[in-house]
């Protein structure tokens, strides 16, 4: 089974970096951002990763925040030593 068949089965839109782009799509994405080391995130455009042809890049609709995640937000401690910016998120 071929990657975009793959993807299909899994109900992701998926495809190379240029392929399978709907109507004014470009090469940005929006990421949770710690852009401080002090309470708050940003979320921020970013430039979509560079794939090659082992790898797939999958167009997610919708995203949630994990308790890690608010900590982080909250930089409560324990996590100062988290370099910054960092994209936040258990995919990163």
């Amino acid at each position: 089974m071929d990657r975009q068949a793959r993807g299909q089965l899994a109900g992701c839109t998926i495809g190379k970096h240029d392929e399978n782009r709907n109507e004014g799509d470009d090469r940005e994405m929006k990421a949770i951002v710690k852009t401080k080391a002090e309470p708050g995130i940003e979320v921020l455009d970013l430039e979509k990763p560079a794939i090659d042809d082992s790898e797939i890049l999958v167009k997610v609709n919708a995203g949630s925040l994990c308790g890690s995640d608010m900590h982080i937000y909250e930089w409560t401690r324990g996590y100062e030593y988290l370099p910054v910016p960092v994209t936040i998120g258990h995919e990163y």
